[in-house]
């Protein structure tokens, strides 16, 4: 019997042909090259991007629907967002920093290559006024604080007063949906002055020094009865100390009482 001898793995590996160990190499070789290859693009992306985004420097924001803020209180914004240059800026980012001015209720961005945002901004609307201790706020319908009034003359809104919005925000929204409907019937055009109370019985309106008790809900609809009812009672001449709108299906009109004393005729005097 025969036995063959092992070859031990160095003579092996001393006795594997050239071509093989040529192979091996430019196996690694290759993977070599494809490694180089990739870090040469991401390299390449890297600066492609880097010059572009330079290329895309912003230069023009134009801002639309803005009635009450200014274009430089705009600016103020979004102005750092927007120095990444056109690629990089962040709508979003842009976005929370214009929605942190009560004035304004959303934003619509868009980019236009190469240098140029467009900013158009919707504003909150001013419909009232608040009197509180701290001052005199514009709010909106919604009750938000838009800013503190000036010394200087305020707009014609209606002067809403003894209600704490943080206290009684129920009452609040109620005032302003009077608000809403007074202005709905046009029923604000033709007058000078308007105060909107909070009484122990609800809502009342001081219109031109005409007190309305209002009362809660329906205000639109009490009001519209009351300006059919309203000519009648002008004919008359009648004096009005205050009209009642709280009772469903009546309004109640009380004239000014007068002194009979002031009726007498005065003795001319000598």
């Amino acid at each position: 019997m025969r036995l063959r001898k092992q070859k031990s793995k160095k003579n092996q590996a001393s006795e594997r042909p050239a071509s093989g160990r040529f192979g091996r190499a430019l196996f690694f070789l290759k993977r070599g090259a494809v490694a180089v290859l990739v870090i040469s693009f991401f390299v390449l992306v890297a600066f492609g991007v880097t010059g572009a985004d330079r290329a895309f420097k912003v230069k023009t924001i134009i801002i639309e629907g803005n009635k009450n803020l200014t274009e430089n209180e705009i600016m103020d914004k979004i102005t750092s967002g927007s120095r990444k240059g056109l690629l990089f800026t962040s709508f979003s980012g842009m976005e929370k920093k214009l929605k942190t001015s009560p004035w304004i209720k959303g934003a619509e961005l868009r980019k236009e290559f190469p240098d140029t945002i467009f900013v158009k901004v919707k504003e909150a609307v001013p419909r009232a006024i608040l009197s509180i201790k701290e001052g005199m706020f514009l709010v909106d319908g919604e009750g938000s604080m838009l800013e503190e009034l000036s010394e200087e003359k305020p707009p014609f809104l209606p002067l809403i007063t003894g209600i704490d919005p943080e206290k009684n925000n129920k009452n609040m929204i109620e005032a302003l949906k009077l608000v809403e409907a007074l202005s709905r019937e046009g029923i604000l055009l033709n007058r000078e002055f308007v105060e909107i109370t909070l009484e122990a019985y609800g809502l009342s309106a001081n219109m031109d020094g005409e007190i309305f008790k209002v009362g809660y809900g329906k205000y639109a609809e009490k009001f519209r009865k009351w300006s059919e009812l309203e000519p009648e009672i002008r004919k008359k001449g009648v004096a009005i100390e205050y009209v009642d709108l709280r009772f469903t299906g009546e309004i109640i009109v009380r004239p000014v009482k007068v002194d009979k004393q002031e009726l007498k005729p005065q003795k001319g005097r000598g």
